[in-house]
Formats: C-alpha cells, structure tokens, sequence
C-alpha cells in the first residue's frame, strides 16, 4: 500500500513475507457461488498451513480479495496453495450440489426409475415366455375342443 494505492509488489521480491506487514491479495475467479464458506475454508487453511493472519477478505462478483498479515511465510508456496484449495472447494461444492438434487428426488421416482429398468432388461425374457405358453394352449386340443362347444 502506498498512499491510498495498492502497488503490485515485484516478483523478484517475492520470496518471503516480512513480520508486521500487509500484503494485499486479488484474485479472480469464474465466480463462487458460497461465499461464506470460501472466506471461512481460507481463512483457516492460510493460517493452518502459513501461519498467514487474514485481516480480512472480500469476496464479490468473483473477485477475492484478501490482505494479510506476515508471519513470515514463502509466497511460492503460498501462490502455489491457493489454487489447489480453491479447486478443492469448487469439488467439494459441486458434490454438495449433486447430493442436495438426488436427495431432492422422491421416493417413488426412484422406484419408478428402478421398476423401469428392471423392465427394459427383463421385459423381453417376460414377454418371450408368455407368449410361447400362450401359443401352446392355442395348439392344444382342450382349446379348440372348448372352442368347438361353445360354437366360435
């Protein structure tokens, strides 16, 4: 921060925070769709693993913002984390989501989807049997016979 202005910080430079500093993070994504549990999760992982001290973070419109505080802690290691956690909760998000739609689901939707399947693989057996026992009583005497006696 110089003045009212963030300033990137030269690449060189990078190498290891300094104690009692702030640092200023941006980062943008594709959009997130839980906020409070991203800004929770980082908050957390970026002190478990860095000792880093999130002073706060903002997250909007896919943008996150995040100052910090040195403690110290390896910017390359840190820059290598933060896409590795935020791949890690888009899966763990999309996973909630799929769960939170299948469960959605009624019972007897999924007893219809299983008596449905059931039938597509075993219909044909089914309808092959009944229809040769039917066949047979056609061909045999009694039948006819009974037929004959009724006058048909």
């Amino acid at each position: 921060m110089i003045g009212s202005m963030l300033t990137p910080i030269p690449k060189e430079t990078l190498v290891e925070s300094v104690i009692g500093k702030f640092y200023h993070l941006h980062i943008e994504t594709e959009g997130v769709s839980d906020e409070i549990n991203v800004a929770r999760v980082l908050t957390e992982q970026l002190y478990k693993k860095f000792h880093a001290d999130v002073v706060w973070i903002e997250i909007n419109n896919g943008v996150i913002d995040i100052q910090l505080q040195g403690s110290p802690f390896v910017w390359v290691l840190l820059l290598e984390f933060l896409p590795v956690i935020l791949l890690g909760l888009s899966v763990v998000f999309i996973l909630s989501s799929v769960w939170g739609i299948v469960t959605a689901i009624p019972n007897w939707a999924w007893a219809m989807l299983a008596v449905g399947g059931g039938l597509i693989f075993l219909g044909p057996m089914i309808g092959k049997s009944v229809s040769s026992v039917y066949r047979k009583s056609l061909e045999t005497k009694e039948y006819r016979s009974y037929v004959r006696s009724r006058g048909e």
